[in-house]
């Protein structure tokens, strides 16, 4: 599955999708071994590394607590088909079979993937027991840590 290229991706901003989206440029998060900045509204954050602010890397969903258009329009920009609640089998039939599992608290379960040829993009799929698809991060994979297993 081939989604937005990273020349376009990277230039995507939360606002475009909801203007009420927060900056978060005095704080930081730690996440996949460097510091991160960006937007965040509700259960959606659009992340972009603080040596590379200009250019967006990751965009992370909860489905929970929001309305579905604005998860909807976000995944269809990127050219992403997925959806809340889509069961295990229906998301590897959209993305291909997944390449890591990860046991999460509480009944949680996240499955990753890897898409693309020339623009790859790691999706790590976080799973509700049975209640299907619960969230999702999307991360332009050449920004990985070389010690990430999907690197």
């Amino acid at each position: 599955m081939e989604l937005l290229p990273h020349s376009q991706f990277e230039k995507l901003r939360l606002r475009q999708f909801e203007p009420n989206a927060r900056d978060r440029e005095t704080t930081w998060i730690e996440f996949l071994d460097s510091r991160w900045l960006g937007e965040s509204f509700e259960g959606i954050e659009f992340l972009r590394r603080e040596d590379d602010a200009c250019r967006l890397g990751c965009i992370g969903i909860g489905f929970e607590d929001i309305s579905p258009e604005l998860p909807l329009s976000i995944l269809s920009a990127v050219r992403l088909p997925l959806r809340h609640h889509l069961g295990l089998q229906s998301v590897t039939s959209i993305l291909g079979g997944f390449t890591g599992t990860l046991e999460g608290e509480h009944g949680f379960v996240a499955h990753d993937f890897i898409c693309g040829t020339l623009d790859r993009y790691f999706i790590r799929c976080w799973f509700y027991k049975d209640a299907g698809l619960h969230g999702l991060d999307l991360v332009r994979a050449d920004l990985l840590p070389n010690n990430h297993a999907a690197s």
